[in-house]
């Protein structure tokens, strides 16, 4: 029978014999820590994977939460649509010129004697939906204004105007009208 390579190799004298009772430890550990992940002595440190899982769990629930806020506005926002939509007010007979301001710009909306009438009361209020305004009953503007009082415009409250005279007001018995045209 032929000798193995290794055998010749030592009988030729190129190779030194290893004692047989004595192997290294260290490749059987190096090959556990792969299959495992870990040491075997057992470190303190987390797995590279673990924290790769966390914090792609993390990014995930911070994205989810992203996403049900945005659906809970866009929601809230079809609400409002529908409100303002349902209970719009039709303009008849455009003949005066009302004059409000959104911000900081003054619009002009061109609206019937009656319908002048209820937005400097009060009944009636002016809101804002893409860009457009439209004009509600009070009522609907009370809800919307529950939802986001961002989409109100124009909320005349003869209660506010009242209680904001002060005593010492030397003009308090000259009453400017509501319908006072410029």
């Amino acid at each position: 029978m032929a000798k193995s390579l290794q055998e010749q190799l030592i009988q030729s004298g190129l190779a030194k014999e290893k004692p047989k009772g004595r192997k290294s430890k260290a490749p059987k550990a190096r090959k556990q820590k792969r299959a495992t992940g870990s040491s075997a002595a057992g470190s303190t440190q987390p797995n590279p994977v673990e924290l790769n899982a966390r914090a792609k769990a993390e990014r995930d629930r911070a994205l989810n939460a992203k996403r049900q806020a945005e659906l809970a506005r866009r929601e809230l926002v079809g609400q409002i649509r529908q409100l303002i939509e349902s209970s719009r007010l039709e303009i008849k007979d455009p003949e005066m010129d009302y004059n409000f301001t959104d911000g900081k710009t003054v619009r002009k909306l061109f609206v019937g004697k009656e319908l002048h009438a209820q937005l400097a009361a009060g009944h009636a209020v002016i809101t804002k939906l893409d860009g457009g305004y439209s004009i509600v009953p009070r009522a609907a503007a009370d809800k919307i204004a529950e939802r986001d009082e961002s989409f109100i415009v124009v909320l005349n409250d003869r209660e506010k105007d009242n209680g904001a005279e002060t005593v010492d007001d030397e003009y308090a018995d000259f009453k400017v009208p509501d319908d006072l045209m410029w």
